[in-house]
């Protein structure tokens, strides 16, 4: 097989596979995930988490509280989404490979 064969499977299998709305959901966190993370370490960076004469910064808590919270739902429930959504549409193409 060369790569230009291989290159057109693999982009039929993620058009197929993005029909899943649990796939776009699975990807939609991932992406949101990726953001906080990258913009909780972005404020960490520049202010901290104090600020010089000790007072809390209050949105930088908050920040860090939504990261986590993405975090946490992106350890369980992207995996959870992806897997039920690839496993649906490769049942659905068995099914309907299997119809006369």
């Amino acid at each position: 097989m060369n790569a230009a064969a291989v290159g057109k499977a693999a982009r039929a299998v993620a058009r197929h596979a993005w029909r899943s709305r649990c796939v776009r959901w699975g990807i939609g966190l991932s992406v949101l995930y990726f953001a906080m993370d990258l913009l909780f370490s972005l404020e960490m960076g520049a202010r901290g988490l104090l600020s010089p004469e000790g007072s809390i910064h209050l949105d930088a808590v908050l920040l860090g509280a939504a990261c986590i919270g993405t975090r946490v739902v992106g350890r369980f429930a992207i995996p959870a989404l992806l897997v039920f959504g690839l496993a649906g549409v490769g049942l659905e193409s068995l099914l309907n490979a299997r119809r006369p």
